[in-house]
C-alpha cells in the first residue's frame, strides 16, 4: 500500500485518478465485506467485485501507459485505440462500483446495525469510484473522433451515474434512519 501511495504522490502520471477510482471501489467492497463478516452474511459476489476492482487498479495504469506510448509514436490509429481502451477501463470500474452499491443496499437492510455507518462510508466511496471513473472517461473520450463510440459510452456512463446516485442516496437514507 505504501508503495502505491508513494507512486501516487510522485510526479509520475501513473497511477492516477482512474486507478484511485478503482481503489476506492476496493475499499468500499472491503467495508461491505467487513459488515458481512460481522453479520454472518454470505458475500461471494462482493468478494468477486473486490477482486475485479483490484485488477482494475492495475488495468487503468496500464491503459494510461498505452496512451502515453501511443502519443509518442504519432500514429493516429494507435492513439485512437489507446484512448478507447483508456475509456473502457474506467467504464468497467464505474460498472463494478455500481454493483458494489447494489450489494451495499442489501447489506444495509440485513447487516448488524452497530456497523451501519461503515455501510454509509462504503456507499460514499463506491459512488466516488463511479464519479471518478466517469471523469476519466470524459477526458479520454474528449479526444476520440469516433462519434458512435463516444455516444455509446456516454449513454452507458450516464445511466451508471444516475443509478449510482439513487443507490447511494437509498443506502444513506437507511443509514440515517438508524442513527
Amino acid at each position: 500500500m505504501k508503495e502505491f501511495l508513494d507512486r501516487l504522490a510522485s510526479k509520475d502520471p501513473v497511477p492516477g485518478g482512474g486507478s484511485v477510482s478503482a481503489l476506492v471501489g476496493v475499499l468500499a467492497s472491503c467495508l461491505g465485506l467487513m459488515v458481512c463478516n460481522l453479520s454472518n452474511i454470505q458475500a461471494e459476489s462482493l468478494e468477486n467485485l473486490r477482486s475485479d476492482l483490484e485488477e482494475l487498479v492495475e488495468k487503468d495504469e496500464e491503459a494510461f501507459k498505452e496512451v502515453m506510448l501511443a502519443y509518442k509514436t504519432k500514429n493516429k490509429e494507435l492513439k485512437k485505440e489507446a484512448l478507447k481502451k483508456a475509456s473502457l477501463v474506467p467504464l468497467e470500474t464505474s460498472e463494478k462500483c455500481l454493483e458494489v452499491l447494489e450489494e451495499l443496499k442489501e447489506i444495509s437492510k440485513k447487516g448488524k446495525k452497530s456497523a451501519i455507518t461503515d455501510i454509509g462510508v462504503a456507499a460514499l466511496l463506491a459512488y466516488s469510484g463511479i464519479k471518478g471513473a466517469v471523469l476519466n472517461i470524459k477526458i479520454n473520450t474528449k479526444y476520440i473522433k469516433d462519434e458512435a463510440f463516444v455516444k455509446d459510452i456516454e449513454k452507458k456512463y450516464s445511466k451508471i451515474e444516475k443509478n449510482g446516485e439513487t443507490l447511494k442516496n437509498d443506502v444513506l437514507k437507511i443509514v440515517e434512519e438508524f442513527l
